[in-house]
């Protein structure tokens, strides 16, 4: 089996460093995949692998897509203490009270104890706080979710007003939400919009 993740950045990669018509390097994957000897398992970001996939090939005819929920509150948990044991890093709190805030994301998880184990050896209550805001405001979390709002907003005038209008969608029950009257709630100018 070939596990390849973060696919989408495959094609960045190429895009960027490769020269002399080779930036669709990535494509090569395609024979492999149709061949079908060996399974080859892509994640990433779904918006840009359907792109990838669907609208600049045909590669996604020969693929099965699905997407992976998220890690149950248990299952969050054993996959924490096991990569804390792997890890080294002692764990010195009741873990099942803070695991909700990582939202079963194992991508999360790993993230939060790469960084407590660079921090320190144990990971108490005291320090499960300085580490989670570090990484939730300045670490690989946060450069992770500022990387993908680059990508969908490219100008920077622009994320303020978008990210203070996603703040206000969720914060309101579906049925409330007039689009016309969020401008003016959020002060955002008509023509940025």
């Amino acid at each position: 089996i070939v596990m390849i993740d973060d696919f989408h950045r495959m094609r960045k990669f190429c895009e960027i460093n490769m020269k002399d018509g080779n930036r669709d390097f990535w494509v090569l994957f395609e024979t492999p995949v149709k061949s079908r000897h060996t399974p080859h398992i892509f994640t990433g970001n779904q918006a840009e692998l359907n792109r990838m996939f669907f609208e600049d090939t045909l590669f996604g005819e020969y693929l099965e897509l699905f997407n992976l929920p998220c890690l149950g509150h248990s299952d969050a948990e054993e996959l924490f203490s096991l990569l804390c044991e792997t890890y080294g890093l002692e764990i010195k709190m009741d873990i099942s009270d803070v695991i909700g805030l990582l939202g079963g994301s194992p991508y999360y998880i790993q993230n939060f104890v790469q960084a407590a184990r660079q921090s320190s050896g144990a990971l108490s209550e005291e320090n499960f706080w300085f580490i989670y805001l570090s990484e939730i405001t300045k670490v690989k979390t946060f450069r992770y979710w500022t990387s993908i709002l680059k990508t969908y907003i490219p100008h920077f005038d622009l994320r303020k007003p978008s990210l203070r209008f996603l703040y206000q969608l969720s914060q309101r029950d579906s049925s409330d939400i007039l689009l016309s009257d969020l401008p003016e709630e959020i002060s955002v100018k008509h023509e940025l919009i």
